[in-house]
C-alpha cells in the first residue's frame, strides 16, 4: 500500500522543491517558526498552477491557542472563503472551546459553507482532553483527516495512541501522523501505527553569507535567515517508504 508524504512548508520555493522531488502533497502556511499561520493567497496560486490540488492550506489567524473569539472566527471564515473562491480544494482548520473540546458549532458552520472542500483538523486535536471521543464526530461533520502526534510532543512518543485510533477509526477518517517525523523514525512510525499518511516539516534554518546590504540598525530588521527544505532528507524518506 502506497504511503502518502505531506510536507509542511512556509514558502513557495520549498513547496515547489518538495513536489518536484515527489512529495504527495503540501501543507502550506506562513511563519513556520510560530507553528504555522495562514499563508498568502499568491503563494497558493503559484503552487496550484503548477501542481493542481496538491496544496492543503492552513487557516490559522494567529499564534497561540486555538480558542477564538468572534472577530477571529470571522477572520477564519473570510480566509476559507477567499481560498475556496480561488480554486483551493483542501483546507486545514481547527478551533476549540475553553474546555479544550472542539468548537463543533463553528467547525460545522465552516464545513457546511464549503461542501466541495476537503477539510483536515489540525494539531489542535492534540490539545483535546479525550481525543478518541471526538474522532467519529469530526468525521461525521465532514472532516476527511486528522493530523495528530497522538497527544504527545512527537508522533513517535504518541505512537500507541495513533495506532489505536487508526485501528478503530481509520475506516472513517484518515489518521495522519505528524510531529518529529524524520528519516530515522518514519519507517517505525508507519509500521507500528499502520497509518497511510505522514506529515513532515523537514526544515532547516538558512543564513545568507552576505548581509552587507542590510540595515542592522533598522527597527524593522528581524534577521536575514529563513527556513529551507531539507531536500536530501526528503529524497531519502521517499526512497525508504517506496521500496
Amino acid at each position: 500500500m502506497k504511503k502518502i508524504i505531506e510536507v509542511c512548508v512556509d514558502n513557495v520555493v520549498a513547496g515547489l522543491e518538495a513536489l518536484d522531488l515527489g512529495a504527495d502533497r503540501l501543507e502550506l502556511c506562513s511563519a513556520l517558526g510560530l507553528g504555522g499561520l495562514t499563508p498568502s493567497l499568491g503563494s497558493f496560486i503559484i503552487l496550484e498552477e503548477k501542481y493542481p490540488e496538491k496544496t492543503h492550506v492552513l487557516i490559522r489567524p494567529r499564534m497561540g491557542n486555538f480558542v477564538y473569539n468572534k472577530v477571529e472566527k470571522e477572520n477564519i471564515e473570510a480566509d476559507c472563503s477567499i481560498f475556496a473562491e480561488n480554486r483551493c480544494k483542501h483546507l486545514v482548520i481547527g478551533a476549540l472551546l475553553e474546555d479544550n473540546s472542539p468548537d463543533y458549532e463553528f467547525l460545522n458552520k465552516i464545513v457546511n459553507l464549503h461542501p466541495s472542500i476537503n477539510f483536515t483538523f489540525h494539531r489542535a486535536f492534540d490539545e483535546l482532553k479525550d481525543p478518541d471521543q471526538h474522532i467519529q464526530q469530526l468525521a461525521e461533520i465532514g472532516f476527511r483527516r486528522i493530523l495528530t502526534s497522538g497527544g504527545y510532543n512527537t508522533a513517535l512518543e504518541g505512537i500507541n495512541n495513533i495506532a489505536t485510533w487508526q485501528s478503530k477509526f481509520g475506516h472513517l477518517i484518515e489518521i495522519m501522523a505528524g510531529g518529529g517525523i524524520t528519516e530515522r523514525n518514519i519507517e517505525e512510525i508507519f509500521e507500528i501505527s499502520q497509518i497511510k499518511a505522514g506529515h513532515l516539516s523537514l526544515k532547516e534554518w538558512f543564513e545568507p553569507e552576505n548581509t552587507s546590504h542590510l540595515n542592522l540598525n533598522s527597527t524593522l530588521f528581524s534577521g536575514s535567515g529563513y527556513w529551507k527544505l531539507k531536500k536530501n532528507d526528503l529524497k531519502k524518506i521517499l526512497i525508504k517508504i517506496n521500496q
